[in-house]
């Protein structure tokens, strides 16, 4: 009993550390209590309500109790694999857990409350009062179906709220160069008559300054459409991620560029998809929380896939700099580097996958993040 009671406490808190989700540790509390009722309603408890308003036997249920156990547990067996079936099929919990908001008031309230329901459907039984007891239980699944159901819906209309933001950002954005590309052109006259002017009069120097000065001034026509690239990352939980650290990096003025060249699918992420944002966002919190972070510097965040690998790089340096790399002394083995970076949860999340490797390198001036994982349709842990 003292076990048991040690687990019921316990697992709730493994839940949370290791998806850091407060909602999908409030749904498995929620449907673990749904699968035991289920389970225990038609093996045991109508059986023994039965016998208490004297309907059955008292000897027939004794001779029945060995085979509603068995039967109990190989409900509860079904019910598990039906539940398995399902979650790979609608992906329930992960749709659930891509959600960024933390609940955590609300999954408290709701877990006290599935606690003290359980603890009066649980007297109900001792004090052998059915009607109590079936309006306990009535309200018990009612309650998991509704908060089941409402937390589904709500997730995937969050999915479909980050391709809205995208959309709507990408479409600010053509609009912003369409606009550009309207002034310019009506100016476009008007730039070579004066750019003509300083090369017959001889003035190089003043040509120079009025190129570079036209450059500057069409230099948001002329960079990248930072959403653009994430339209090639077809995972809309990443994308809002991306967006709201594409956001932060504006605020901050650090400059940032993001290249994707392929299509990237969920497929094509071999570890779990909570698992792979946490490792994205312990990236991005490091680099918005870099104190000695130069704004000059260019930030070059790349996701791409190459000889069935998946690699996402998040650096800040230039090919002018790569040669950094290859002498580089990595900070793997210094566990007290990694966790005043921030960035250990990445190393430990990605030790429990196969075919994963990870990479930090920080000096003075520059600093390099990468994970690579391997391109498959597998989501097995390594247990080994």
């Amino acid at each position: 009993m003292g076990v048991l009671f040690l687990f019921s406490i316990l697992h709730p808190i493994f839940i949370i550390r290791y998806s850091n989700n407060w909602l999908s540790m409030g749904l498995f509390l929620y449907l673990e209590n749904s699968l035991v009722i289920l389970a225990w309603l038609f093996t045991h408890d109508l059986l023994f309500f039965l016998v208490k308003t004297g309907k059955v036997p008292a000897t027939l249920y004794q001779q029945f109790s060995p085979f509603s156990l068995v039967a109990q547990q190989l409900l509860l067996l079904l019910l598990i694999l039906l539940i398995i079936k399902l979650e790979f099929r609608y992906k329930i919990f992960d749709s659930i857990s891509q959600i960024q908001k933390n609940y955590k008031v609300s999954v408290i309230i709701l877990t006290i409350l599935l606690i003290i329901l359980s603890i009066l459907r649980h007297l109900s039984v001792v004090t052998s009062t059915l009607i109590t007891f079936l309006y306990l239980t009535f309200i018990l699944l009612t309650l998991s179906t509704v908060f089941f159901l409402t937390a589904y819906l709500y997730s995937r209309y969050y999915l479909q709220q980050i391709k809205k933001t995208l959309l709507f950002q990408r479409y600010n954005n053509e609009m912003e160069q369409i606009a550009l590309a309207d002034e310019f052109r009506h100016d476009y006259r008007n730039i070579l008559v004066s750019l003509m002017s300083y090369v017959e009069k001889g003035k190089t120097k003043e040509a120079l300054a009025y190129i570079a000065s036209i450059t500057n001034y069409s230099k948001d026509l002329l960079e990248d459409d930072q959403y653009e690239q994430l339209s090639y990352l077809l995972i809309p939980s990443v994308q809002g991620l991306l967006i709201h650290f594409v956001d932060r990096c504006k605020t901050k003025n650090i400059k940032l560029t993001i290249v994707i060249p392929q299509t990237i699918q969920e497929i094509d992420i071999s570890i779990r998809l909570i698992d792979f944002i946490r490792c994205l966002s312990a990236s991005f919190d490091y680099v918005l929380t870099k104190k000695d972070l130069k704004l000059e510097d260019e930030i070059i965040l790349t996701v791409e896939k190459e000889n069935a690998h998946l690699y996402v790089r998040l650096t800040n340096i230039g090919e002018q700099h790569m040669s950094l790399t290859e002498t580089a002394d990595y900070a793997l083995n210094n566990k007290r580097a990694l966790k005043n970076a921030g960035l250990n949860s990445i190393s430990k999340i990605l030790a429990q996958y196969r075919g994963t490797s990870f990479s930090f390198y920080v000096d003075e001036e520059y600093f390099s993040i990468e994970f690579i994982l391997e391109v498959s349709t597998s989501d097995l842990v390594d247990m080994g």
